[in-house]
Order: structure tokens, then sequence, then C-alpha cells
């Protein structure tokens, strides 16, 4: 039988909301993830940016590091795209592009707060919050 299981790229927002405390939703993705229920994906752009804005919210490096092994047991690591195939995405923050590439590498819903990178991404992904990855989840009929 063919794998089903939902795919979903996990934005920094997310990840952080997650470890932070701050979403549920972005913790029950993350959870789901970690339970092999759902297939969740990173890239190591996400990883570096997790540990920059976590520094940001002056949480310990013992902390950082946990949080850090913690996604890395609820998604699969994958290398970034490189550098020439980011320039494709016309997008308002060009940071973003690593973003995106990903999600568009791994054909994987992109899951994000950010309001802006979810209108831009819409151009070359479905995309939604982490809410809304739930509800695709239980639409699915997995959860």
């Amino acid at each position: 039988m063919k794998n089903t299981k939902l795919r979903f790229f996990v934005d920094t927002t997310v990840a952080v909301s997650a470890l932070t405390g701050r979403n549920d939703d972005s913790w029950t993705l993350l959870e789901s993830g970690r339970r092999g229920l759902i297939l969740l994906f990173v890239n190591e752009f996400i990883l570096k940016e997790i540990r920059w804005t976590l520094k940001e919210f002056r949480i310990s490096q013992e902390k950082i590091n946990y949080g850090i092994d913690y996604v890395m047991e609820c998604c699969t690591v994958r290398k970034n795209v490189q550098k020439t195939g980011l320039l494709k995405y016309n997008i308002r923050d060009k940071n973003d592009r690593p973003v995106i590439a990903g999600a568009v590498h791994e054909s994987a819903f992109l899951v994000t707060e950010d309001s802006v990178l979810r209108e831009d991404a819409k151009k070359y992904i479905e995309c939604g919050t982490p809410g809304d990855a739930l509800k695709n989840y239980v639409n699915e009929g997995e959860f």
C-alpha cells in the first residue's frame, strides 16, 4: 500500500512557538511528527534560524540544544536548496526563499505563522497556519 502520510514543511515560527509554548497547534503538529503520524520536514536553514531566534529570547544554550534536538526528533532534516535554486522565488522577504524552496523540494504543505510568507508562498506551494495544517490532517482521517 502506498504511503499516504501527509507531508508538512515546518517554518521557524512554528517550531519556536511549539518550543516556547506559545501555540498549542504548533506543539500538536510537532508531536504528531514525533509519533510518526505525519511527515514533517525542516532544512538546515530552519535549524539555524531556530537557534538564532531562541538566543534572541535569551534562552539558555542548554535549553536551545534541547529544543533543536526535539525538532530533529520530530522532523526529517534536509540540506538547503542551493542558492542558485532560490532565485526563482520572487517574494517580499528574500530571507524566506530557503523556506519556500524547502517546502517545494519536499512537495510538502508549508506551515508558518508568518502571514507575509504565507501570502507570497501561495504562488509556489500550498501553505497555511498550524491550525490549517491540523484541519488538513483531521480531514484526511488521520487524527
